[in-house]
């Protein structure tokens, strides 16, 4: 038996397996498992022991005798950490564990960007009315497809209130799009306005232009590609741009 031992429990499931693997590597701490239907003479000398309680956040997957509170902590004489598996703590009591003398942890921000993806995918489904069109036609009852057109997000104003893990995540993934429509749309205006200037344009990768000249008028041609593309469109007034030109016998990124 090893000696300071620290022992964790858990009920029903952890976030994720991976918890449990890296636990494993861990031969100073013990890991045990409880269901909600663990009997009392069984859960009683595992809380007893125990120094941390990986919590599950969800209310409705938790009995409320399994809930971080009064009476459960009175109940685990050598608790040090109640960990959530998530940002909430809805099972929580931070009152109650404050005056134990037990810390309260969550894992703010581990799901943001699946969150932040599910709150641009919940927006596009509302707009253009997904699941009203899906009830419909399971039903049988579409009969004017103008019904259910929905509204485009193009040009809409979009308001994030709090910018928190999951707002700021959000407003990356608009924001990322947003930048790679604009940088598209600015780097189609410069092959046009440097083929009207005389350059041939032999391809465009992302946000770069190619052009093939002789070594005598390739450093020319050079900056009057650059002027091309430095020159914003009225739609883009005021947009900052920096442009760099590379010369080299083939092409690399």
């Amino acid at each position: 038996m090893k000696e300071n031992v620290k022992r964790v429990f858990y009920v029903r499931q952890v976030a994720h397996p991976c918890y449990l693997d890296l636990m494993a590597q861990r031969p100073e701490i013990r890991i045990d498992k409880l269901e909600n239907e663990t009997p009392d003479e069984a859960v009683q000398p595992i809380i007893t022991a125990a120094h941390a309680y990986q919590i599950g956040s969800a209310r409705d997957e938790l009995r409320p005798r399994f809930h971080a509170q009064r009476d459960l902590l009175a109940r685990m004489p050598n608790l040090l950490v109640v960990s959530t598996s998530g940002a909430g703590y809805d099972t929580v009591d931070v009152k109650d564990c404050t005056e134990a003398g037990v810390l309260v942890v969550n894992q703010t921000g581990g799901n943001a960007e699946a969150v932040a993806a599910h709150v641009v995918a919940m927006m596009l489904m509302l707009s253009k009315q997904i699941i009203q069109t899906n009830h419909a036609l399971r039903r049988g009852t579409m009969r004017d497809r103008a019904a259910f057109m929905g509204n485009d997000v193009q040009g809409r104003t979009i308001g994030i209130v709090g910018l928190g893990n999951v707002g700021s995540a959000t407003l990356n993934i608009l924001a990322e799009n947003a930048d790679q429509a604009v940088c598209a749309d600015l780097l189609r205006e410069a092959i046009v306005r440097a083929e009207k200037d005389g350059i041939e344009v032999i391809g465009h990768v992302h946000d770069e232009i190619i052009t093939e000249a002789s070594p005598s008028r390739a450093k020319a041609q050079g900056t009057k590609l650059q002027r091309c593309m430095l020159t914003v469109p009225k739609w883009a007034a005021g947009l900052p741009l920096k442009v760099e030109t590379d010369i080299s016998p083939r092409f690399r990124k």
